[in-house]
C-alpha cells in the first residue's frame, strides 16, 4: 500500500499533502503545482485523482463561461 509520504516523493517539488487533525475528524487536502485546480479532499492514496478533479474543474468553467454569453452569439 502507497503511502502519502510515498507519493509525495514521487514529485516533491509540485506535489503537497495538507493533513489537519481536529478533535474527532481529520482532513487531508493533496495538489500538485504543475496541474491546475487539481486539489482536492481524499480519505487515502488510492482517491487521489488530479488529473480527474482538474478536469471536472475546467468542464464546470466552461459551462458557466458558456452561460454568462448564452444568447450573445454573433
Amino acid at each position: 500500500m502507497k503511502s502519502f509520504i510515498d507519493w509525495q516523493a514521487e514529485s516533491p517539488d509540485t506535489r503537497s499533502v495538507n493533513v489537519k487533525i481536529y478533535p474527532n475528524s481529520m482532513t487531508i487536502w493533496v495538489y500538485d503545482d504543475s496541474i491546475p485546480h487539481s486539489g482536492h479532499f481524499v480519505e487515502c492514496v488510492e482517491d487521489i485523482d488530479l488529473l480527474g478533479t482538474a478536469k471536472l474543474y475546467d468542464m464546470a468553467e466552461i459551462e458557466r463561461i458558456r452561460e454568462r454569453y448564452k444568447g450573445t452569439e454573433g
